[in-house]
């Protein structure tokens, strides 16, 4: 709504809410990225990226999609799906921010 997002970077990581300009998001997405290239190389598995869930809101519009994937697109992210489902506790989070 507003063109706000949510992020999550996994399972130890707090859910943070923004938006999604170069200064935010695509930052966020660089440095989560090289700590997973990081973290991937050191277990001998080199080149194995940061993988992106989309999941755009009932609220989002078509722009909003096509923002976040140029946004993922100039922060080399290689791996990423759309998903048009959010789970029961995705939907809670939701209606709480």
């Amino acid at each position: 709504d507003n063109n706000k997002i949510i992020t999550y970077d996994g399972l130890y990581t707090p859910i943070k809410k923004g938006n999604y300009s170069k200064n935010e998001f695509r930052q966020n997405l660089r440095l989560t990225n090289k700590r997973i290239l990081q973290c991937s190389a050191a277990i001998g598995k080199p080149n194995r990226g940061a993988i992106v869930f989309i999941k755009p809101s009932e609220k989002s519009t078509y722009g909003n999609l096509v923002d976040i994937l140029e946004e993922i697109r100039l922060a080399n992210i290689e791996t990423y799906t759309i998903i048009n489902e959010f789970t029961p506790e995705e939907s809670k989070l939701l209606a709480s921010k």
